[in-house]
């Protein structure tokens, strides 16, 4: 189902994944679809394909802050820069959580789904979907902090 989320990325619009924003989004959709429709798991479950990450969600919310100041700065970035926020390997991720993009494009598209109609949000393109990580309802948007989900996004 995650690849469906990220094939759907693509169309209409060629080449969604252009910017760090749009990777955000595209990788939050992807784990909001897998949390419909295999629900019930631990956040850090959608996010990795293994148990040897035991401590990697409290290392992402210990920086939330960072983090989001971060990909809200980085949001416009052609995708290749931002490779930080996505990356698996820790001497790209640079003292960062490594995939920490992932886990905040996840809390994001949850938050949008909080106070969207999912049709709606799941049919964004690529400039709506930057715009509502913009809009104040999601964890990079420029007034909100990582401490609270409005969905109530699986913490431990």
């Amino acid at each position: 189902m995650v690849h469906l989320a990220h094939e759907r990325l693509r169309s209409p619009e060629p080449r969604l994944i252009e910017t760090v924003g749009a990777r955000l989004f595209a990788e939050g959709l992807a784990g909001a679809v897998s949390r419909r429709v295999v629900a019930g798991l631990s956040l850090d479950s959608y996010l990795w394909w293994d148990d040897r990450h035991t401590d990697w969600l409290g290392d992402c919310e210990q920086l939330g802050d960072e983090i989001v100041a971060a990909l809200q700065a980085d949001l416009e970035l052609a995708e290749p820069l931002g490779e930080r926020h996505f990356s698996a390997r820790s001497e790209i991720a640079r003292g960062w959580p490594v995939r920490c993009g992932y886990w905040c494009g996840l809390l994001a598209v949850d938050d949008l789904l909080a106070t969207r109609a999912e049709a709606e949000v799941f049919g964004w393109g690529r400039h709506t979907a930057v715009a509502g990580l913009r809009g104040g309802h999601s964890p990079v948007a420029p007034a909100r902090t990582t401490g609270t989900s409005t969905s109530g996004a699986g913490r431990r």
